[in-house]
């Protein structure tokens, strides 16, 4: 469309509180060289949020759900709701810098193979995050979900450094194979049938997966540590929330490796990680009811 904003930037909240805020002010704050759309969805947030977002930012387009819909799902919607060539996936807790979109653009537009690309973050204390990952192996699955992790950690602690490049220089523009999503630019043409993630995925492994099904379709996911966000932190959790983010990062492991590496070797992987489900779900029980 020869009308189209250059980026659709999609940002989902959930009791983000100031965090969110910051990270709008710094969408909105963008150079005027960019074309940009900006969509704010709410993942039904009880603390107030979203009514302060209306308050603030009037003219930003706001969609409320009246549930908590989790991760997928809603950037879906914002996928389908935007028209931008480029798609920007930013969570709550990322805050732009003046030049992160402007960079990540040039990227996209010189190179037209890249279908992803993600910028290197900064926590606030300074300390880089690793953003590059390899894509998950069945090996790394069974050290990090059963007790051969435990038996085996040496060697499990050595697969992690390597999941996350140590030891590789990662200093320009450089093909991998996953990065996350807490900021990521997604060439729209990249996503034909406009479903960007699997939804299937609630919170985990949806980077994982739309990595995986990019670079299948013979594009390239770039980490590009010339552009940089901050990464302000989580700031919508409790105990009973991370309980229950644990017992979703085991179910959405399950379905990642029955996804791609099948049913039998996954059936391996299901009875301690259906112990430990259960395990979980008993305790985010009695932790609600007290």
């Amino acid at each position: 469309m020869p009308n189209s904003p250059d980026v659709s930037i999609c940002i989902l909240g959930y009791n983000g509180g100031q965090v969110l805020e910051r990270c709008i002010a710094s969408a909105l704050h963008g150079p005027s060289s960019l074309r940009t759309e900006l969509l704010v969805i709410d993942n039904a947030s009880a603390d107030g949020s979203a009514e302060r977002v209306a308050e603030r930012f009037p003219d930003i387009r706001l969609v409320r759900n009246p549930r908590n819909l989790f991760f997928t799902t809603p950037y879906n919607r914002g996928f389908r709701e935007t028209t931008g060539r480029y798609f920007l996936v930013l969570t709550q807790d990322v805050e732009l810098g003046s030049d992160t979109l402007p960079s990540l653009v040039a990227l996209m537009d010189a190179n037209h193979k890249v279908g992803a690309v993600a910028p290197a973050s900064f926590r606030p204390d300074g300390q880089q995050e690793p953003i590059a990952k390899r894509e998950m192996g069945y090996g790394e699955m069974l050290l990090r979900y059963t007790v051969l992790g435990r038996l085996m950690w040496p060697l499990r602690n050595r697969l992690v450094r390597r999941n996350h490049y140590d030891g590789v220089a990662l200093e320009g523009p450089t093909p991998v194979d996953v990065v996350q999503d807490s900021c990521l630019l997604v060439r729209r043409s990249a996503i034909p049938d406009g479903a960007l993630y699997d939804e299937r995925f609630l919170l985990y492994y949806n980077e994982d997966d739309l990595c995986i099904r990019l670079r299948r379709a013979g594009w390239d996911v770039c980490y590009f540590p010339g552009a940089r966000v901050a990464h302000l932190g989580s700031h919508s959790g409790s105990p009973s929330r991370a309980l229950m983010q644990r017992r979703i990062n085991l179910q959405d492991a399950l379905r990642f490796s029955a996804k791609y590496h099948g049913r039998l070797k996954t059936a391996l992987l299901l009875a301690p990680l259906a112990y430990a489900h259960f395990f979980l779900w008993r305790t985010v029980r009695k932790v609600r009811r007290q």
